[in-house]
């Protein structure tokens, strides 16, 4: 029942941020392409202009182009921007002495957000990127553990993170690409354990690298950008209080836009 309800909050918020996504594209080509090129009659008067002029009037003059902003890759540069989006995290929870089978999983879906920049180099429809992504992705998740004279309730919460993935797409359409994105978040986490026989409560913070890839997609507009993505944080065990030890891996979605410098 849990998997079953797990898999449909992920189906329905991939539709939810895929159809945001296709909506945002289709408004960015309206409002760019009506900014940056005019009206076809505006055109044409130019073009009607520029035929009627003497060659030398036209020396120097860029021609007339009908082509939309929305065919323009990403060139080589800075690019800045944001993103929101959910996140699926999975924790588990397990004594230290018992096996890895018996471990207390445990599910939170929750929003995250942050702002990211990086640096394209561009050749041809070959896009080499590295970027930074600083964010929050807060969820806590608690269950109980232990024998029934020592249960005690365990608890881990995640709060900020810091990332850098490289990241490589290629061209598949005008104005957009596809990409893959490898790298590392450093995420901090606070693991509590709180004995339910006095209430004593044993807190560890810290932080831990954890690997990640992503997949998306961009489509471009003259200087601004969105995009779409979909990544997995690994497995990482990201702490240990008396014997009972907790770790974490998630998956997220997030839709952003973005401007390049």
């Amino acid at each position: 029942m849990r998997i079953r309800r797990y898999t449909s909050e992920v189906l329905n918020s991939s539709i939810i941020i895929a159809v945001l996504f296709l909506g945002l594209c289709e408004a960015g080509c309206y409002v760019f392409a009506s900014e940056d090129v005019g009206s076809e009659a505006e055109l044409e008067a130019k073009a009607e202009e520029k035929a009627n002029r003497r060659p030398e009037e036209n020396e120097g003059e860029a021609p007339v182009s009908h082509d939309s902003s929305c065919g323009v890759l990403p060139s080589t540069g800075f690019y800045a921007g944001g993103e929101v989006g959910i996140d699926f995290a999975s924790n588990w929870f397990r004594e230290a002495s018992t096996a890895e089978k018996d471990k207390i999983k445990k599910s939170k879906t929750g929003f995250t957000g942050g702002v990211f920049g990086g640096y394209n180099l561009q050749i041809g429809g070959l896009i080499l990127s590295l970027e930074c992504l600083i964010g929050m992705k807060p969820s806590k998740t608690e269950t109980t553990i232990g024998t029934d004279s020592e249960k005690k309730e365990a608890s881990l919460k995640r709060g900020c993170y810091f990332g850098v993935s490289p990241r490589i797409g290629y061209s598949l359409w005008s104005g957009g690409f596809g990409y893959l994105k490898f790298g590392t978040d450093f995420t901090k986490h606070r693991f509590t354990l709180t004995n339910a026989s006095d209430g004593k409560e044993t807190k560890k913070n810290g932080s831990k690298f954890q690997l990640k890839a992503a997949v998306g997609v961009e489509q471009h507009f003259a200087r601004w950008f969105l995009r779409a993505e979909c990544g997995k944080c690994f497995h990482r065990k990201v702490g240990d209080v008396d014997s009972i030890e907790a770790g974490t891996k998630s998956w997220m979605m997030a839709a952003g836009c973005g401007y390049r410098f």
